[in-house]
């Protein structure tokens, strides 16, 4: 599987993996950048991205299309997005699920939404998310000695 950064070109397909996700889109033309799609055999198969505030992330939703589902896709993907956050010198990732079990697998651990900072909790990612109970995680992140790119 390759991982690519997803280009202004992208936006349509990141926008339509959100939505068939019911995941928000708010905010993905504008942090574009920070978002990976993956490709397998050709063709796109999975998107996911962050926003970055200072030394802190913000993790979107990493969705694979509803056809790959199963084949693993979604772990390179997210370890693509962690990999790329510490080498820029992030040093805590944040999210808001509704599914902590699957996270805390990953080295999330619940925090208590005082603890998140503003700007995190602010983000425009998430002013249009449903109002199901949401619970909100951390992950930290190991130092990258090597520089950004």
């Amino acid at each position: 599987m390759e991982i690519i950064e997803a280009t202004e070109a992208d936006a349509p397909y990141i926008e339509h993996l959100l939505e068939a996700n019911d995941r928000s889109t708010v905010g993905v033309r504008d942090y574009r950048t920070t978002f990976c799609i993956g490709i397998a055999e050709g063709d796109y198969v999975g998107a996911g991205g962050y926003e970055r505030y200072g030394m802190d992330a913000l993790l979107r939703p990493v969705v694979v299309d509803e056809a790959v589902r199963g084949r693993g896709y979604r772990r390179p993907i997210r370890t693509e997005l962690f990999r790329r956050l510490s080498k820029a010198g992030a040093t805590a990732i944040y999210l808001r699920t509704d599914d902590p079990d699957a996270f805390s697998e990953l080295g999330f651990c619940g925090c208590d939404p005082a603890m998140v900072p503003s700007a995190v909790r602010d983000a425009t990612a998430l002013s249009d998310r449903a109002a199901r109970p949401v619970r909100w995680m951390k992950r930290t992140l190991p130092a990258d000695p090597r520089p950004a790119e």
